[in-house]
């Protein structure tokens, strides 16, 4: 059974046929679309000197759409230098410009409604301002340019901005990072209609999603190994963000950092050497804001999202944005139900030489008859096929819910002109409480056998970040010279009940009345005062220098860090490990740009990361393992073409202890190493006029090396795809302006389940469309509708095998909104 099961995954079945001839049509389009722009931007080039005259009628053709995007065309297509402060510009929608214009009567017809207005300087270039309340032109805080390099501006098309936050290096464009990074935009996860981190990374070839979408949390891999939400950092500092499900809505940028980071950010609490996470808070804009929007997902889950920001002050120096969100109602499995709720303010100060935030929030969420996922209790069979996408084989008293308080501030000061003093701090508490029923697959027929616990979570987190950066010359040579420090600390409670178990089958589930989990009053007593699970502390400082020669077109960074991490788990009162370890780590990174739009980079990182943790449904779940210290080489290429478009290509090469459970003890073990390999290539932004990609390829050789009696050496670790694909496309409809059509195509290759590679899931492709259009009212009110279906073709699959669960694939997905600005 095993051999035919494994040969059948080298076999064409016509289902698979079909998924590559969508691939390469997909990847086709994409490369005659980048051929198009390279020949589109020549021609633009050579005609400078024609279209620079303000005086000048010229041929416009901007549809409706976000302002950003539609100042970014008219420049293109003008030909003429324009500055805009991001601030005033986001969150505004543009009528567009049609027909033979000048440029300036372009500028002022795409500006229509938006309290703003274009001057003309003396040197030629425009600059957008805002109107104050007498007709004067209003003070022009910091200046980015459209179509040259603003660190955090957004190439064309507004979905990926230029640069974002590079850890102890503040933050930094793109091209003159020698690490690979994206940072996805508000106005994509508004596009794309995002309810969680998951949705916004789906974007991104080198993750695979772990756990299904309508879960009760987010657990993904980069490059091929694990991350969840623990260790993902919130504007730069750990142990804020709610690690459960993590509302995107009241971001600006979710940034990833591709690879390891630790030298860059401080030691993660999970050990994360894949990639890196960072969520930057909305802040209030220049100009106000006040959004409603209403979503519906299938079946009938409904929510209301209300984004108010305001500016205040003689120079607008105080601000609030708030942000509130609901959701509830049925979700797409049968019988399943998802409630969440999320609350959150951020205030900032933005003085000459002060800049201060603070950041709050609440969140809820309850999820009823989730999504599942399943163990394998051995590998001697063949994994059966993935369950209808509409049966819920889940308990119908199964249920997860949770709730995050988090609270930090930051405080920016400006010692001199070179000179910045960063200091935050911040805090969280977690509770989590679910009634899990576990199910363990036993053959090939989908029969499995379900055990039911009852588990109990609460989680504090304090943390702080501290540093000095400090820019000079010395000998004709630039540097930026950073000293930072990072602290950790963090305390878990936990424990679980069993009570009872049910035989059952995928297709054809045996659901029984919910056990009492607690009729046990000792019981009920240790889950009520859960006891200590895991004490963490996480300490580190480090200094690095970031050097320029020649004007940029040569760039070191370099530093060291010296980690320490202190961790103790615990059993009911009994502790079961405990360990205080340090380490000097280094970091180097080099960027070379031959020409102006061209950088070659390349990286050595090492981390000391605290050794893994017995995840949840083993039989040591949450045993903390031995610090170790990971290594990364990296090397790659990245090519822009003005502010339109943004190609990649990376080479890398990360190493760490592999983790394993047994199928038969549900025990977790170390064994030996898994080496990750692998190649990516990426592209974002205006790959030709009104049509834009997003995704990208990753290939990927996860091997396992050293293990016990070399059983496993050269086997694929599991859960690692050899090829993971995400290609996305807009297209600006030119007969209906404001109207832009969506698609994506997904595709994951075959992926093993266990360590001996006994066992797989077949490779998937699934493709989503969708769409929106944006108008005024009569009234004056900005309004975009916005309609997206994914998995369009309702594919029953297994998405994933992450850490040897099975994660079935979510059915096909309708999505709606309506989003009105007041």
């Amino acid at each position: 059974m095993h051999q035919t099961h494994h040969t059948h995954h080298h076999l064409a079945h016509p289902r698979q046929r079909r998924s590559r001839v969508l691939i390469s049509i997909q990847l086709t389009l994409a490369a005659l679309a980048a051929m198009t722009a390279d020949a589109n931007f020549n021609q633009a080039q050579a005609q400078v000197a024609v279209t620079a005259n303000a005086a000048e009628a010229l041929r416009f053709d901007v549809p409706a759409g976000p302002l950003a995007s539609a100042l970014n065309r008219v420049a293109d297509q003008a030909n003429i230098l324009l500055s805009a402060p991001g601030a005033l510009t986001a969150g505004k929608i543009s009528p567009g410009v049609q027909g033979m214009q000048t440029p300036e009567a372009a500028l002022r017809a795409v500006l229509a409604g938006s309290g703003l207005d274009a001057a003309r300087q003396g040197d030629g270039s425009w600059s957008i301002r805002a109107v104050g309340a007498a007709g004067q032109q209003g003070t022009l805080p910091a200046v980015t340019v459209v179509g040259e390099k603003g660190v955090l501006d957004p190439y064309a098309g507004g979905q990926v901005a230029r640069g974002s936050r590079v850890g102890a290096l503040g933050n930094r464009a793109v091209m003159d990072t020698p690490f690979s990074i994206s940072s996805y935009t508000a106005e994509l996860i508004e596009n794309q209609q995002a309810r969680s981190v998951i949705d916004v990374l789906q974007n991104d070839p080198s993750v695979v999603i772990g756990w299904p979408r309508d879960s009760y949390v987010d657990q993904f891999n980069i490059r091929g190994f694990s991350v969840l939400g623990e260790d993902f950092t919130y504007d730069g500092l750990f142990g804020i963000v709610p690690p459960a499900k993590i509302p995107v809505e009241i971001v600006e940028r979710v940034e990833v950092l591709r690879g390891t980071s630790a030298f860059l950010r401080g030691i993660t609490p999970l050990a994360t050497i894949g990639g890196a996470v960072n969520l930057v808070p909305k802040r209030a804009t220049d100009e106000p804001l006040t959004r409603l929007t209403t979503t519906y997902d299938s079946t009938s889950n409904i929510g209301e999202h209300l984004d108010v920001g305001r500016r205040f002050g003689d120079h607008q120096q105080f601000g609030v944005r708030v942000n509130a969100v609901y959701r509830n109602g049925n979700t797409l499995r049968s019988g399943s139900d998802k409630e969440m709720g999320t609350l959150a303010i951020a205030t900032d100060y933005r003085g000459d030489k002060l800049r201060l935030s603070f950041d709050a929030g609440y969140d809820t969420l309850d999820v009823k008859r989730g999504e599942y996922w399943y163990f394998l209790d051995s590998s001697n069979f063949a994994i059966p096929s993935a369950p209808n996408n509409r049966v819920n084989t889940s308990q119908a008293w199964n249920k997860v819910s949770s709730t995050t308080a988090y609270a930090m501030g930051r405080a920016e000061f400006d010692l001199t002109q070179d000179t910045t003093a960063w200091l935050a701090v911040g805090g969280q508490h977690y509770r989590q409480r679910g009634h899990l029923p576990e199910p363990i697959i036993t053959n090939s027929a989908g029969d499995y056998t379900e055990y039911f616990q009852y588990r109990g979570l609460d989680r504090h987190s304090v943390t702080g970040d501290a540093g000095m950066r400090s820019k000079f010359d010395l000998g004709g040579v630039r540097h930026v010279l950073s000293l930072s420090a990072t602290a950790l600390h963090q305390d878990v409670y936990g424990d679980r009940v069993y009570v009872g178990e049910v035989n059952s089958n995928i297709n054809n589930p045996v659901y029984v009345a919910e056990p009492n989990f607690l009729a046990n009053p000792a019981v009920a007593q240790r889950m009520n005062d859960l006891p200590l699970q895991s004490r963490s502390n996480f300490n580190s400082l480090a200094l690095a220098d970031d050097i320029s020669l020649f004007d940029g077109r040569l760039m070191f960074m370099g530093g060291v860090r010296h980690q320490r991490v202190g961790a103790s788990s615990y059993f009911r009162g009994t502790q079961l490990s405990t360990y205080d370890k340090s380490a000097l780590t280094t970091g180097l990174g080099v960027v070379v740009k031959p020409i102006d739009n061209l950088s070659l980079y390349a990286n050595y990182m090492e981390a000391l990361n605290q050794g893994p943790t017995a995840p949840t449904g083993t039989s040591n779940a949450g045993m903390i393992f031995a610090p170790y210290k990971s290594k990364q080489y990296e090397l790659g290429m990245k090519y822009e073409l003005g502010s339109r478009l943004l190609a990649t290509l990376s080479l890398f090469q990360i190493a760490k202890p592999n983790g394993q459970t047994n199928a038969q003890t549900l025990l977790y073990s170390l064994d030996g190493e898994q080496r990750n390999r692998g190649l990516e290539l990426g592209v974002s932004g205006e790959a030709a006029r009104g049509v834009r990609l997003l995704g990208g390829l990753m290939l990927l050789d996860a091997r396992l090396t050293s293990t016990e009696g070399g059983v496993n050496d050269g086997k694929r670790a599991s859960g690692a795809p050899r090829y993971n694909l995400r290609m996305g496309s807009e297209w600006d409809l030119d007969t209906l302006p404001g109207a832009t059509l969506t698609s994506r195509v997904n595709h994951a290759g075959m992926q093993y389940v266990d360590s001996a590679n006994l066992q797989s899931i077949p490779s998937w492709t699934t493709v989503d469309l969708g769409g929106r259009y944006s108008f005024r009212l009569k009234s004056g009110q900005a309004v975009t509708v916005r309609a997206d279906v994914r998995n369009l073709f309702n594919k029953s699959y297994w998405a994933s095998s992450i850490g040897a669960w099975l994660n079935a694939g979510a059915g096909r997905t309708l999505t709606l909104s309506a989003a009105v600005d007041f």
